[in-house]
């Protein structure tokens, strides 16, 4: 594939669903956008792990799950919080659902605390990414679930804050 244009599942958010707070299909366009930056120049390793990375990541609008984001290796639903006394579009990030054959099933973890600011998904997730490529490329974890899996219990929103 040339683009993850399109490829990152998303509801259809606030704009159409009547119980959607926030609008995912942006989120899944800027996520989209930030991870065709993050392959540029590396046309190869994006073409191997393209399908996984498509298939591990979702977004939802609101806390109801529609995107499948508790079962997803790296899943966000949508929320509003307010920050310094301003409402403000929020994510819930979800991490390292395990949903195989070959280990009992688990939702995604997440944690209260674990929210970024709605127009840093892109970058978070290029970020989460980025991290994801380095053990790929020294053969440590083939799937974006893996390692998603791998950090789940010492996760750290400011590891990959923007």
């Amino acid at each position: 594939e040339d683009s993850f244009t399109r490829h990152i599942v998303s509801c259809i958010g606030a704009e159409l669903c009547p119980i959607g707070v926030l609008k995912s299909p942006i989120a899944a366009s800027s996520i989209e956008a930030e991870l065709d930056k993050l392959f540029e120049g590396d046309a190869v390793v994006k073409s191997e792990v393209f399908r996984n990375l498509a298939d591990s990541i979702s977004v939802s609008g609101c806390p109801s799950s529609c995107a499948r984001n508790q079962s997803s290796a790296l899943g966000f639903n949508g929320l509003k919080k307010k920050i310094d006394g301003v409402l403000t579009d929020i994510y819930q990030v979800h991490v390292g659902a395990s949903i195989s054959e070959k280990r009992a099933h688990q939702i995604a973890k997440t944690d209260a605390s674990w929210t970024i600011v709605a127009d840093t998904i892109g970058t978070f997730v290029s970020n989460f990414v980025a991290k994801f490529l380095e053990q790929y490329k020294a053969g440590k974890c083939a799937t974006l679930r893996d390692y998603a899996i791998s950090v789940r219990e010492e996760f750290s929103i400011e590891d990959y804050a923007c």
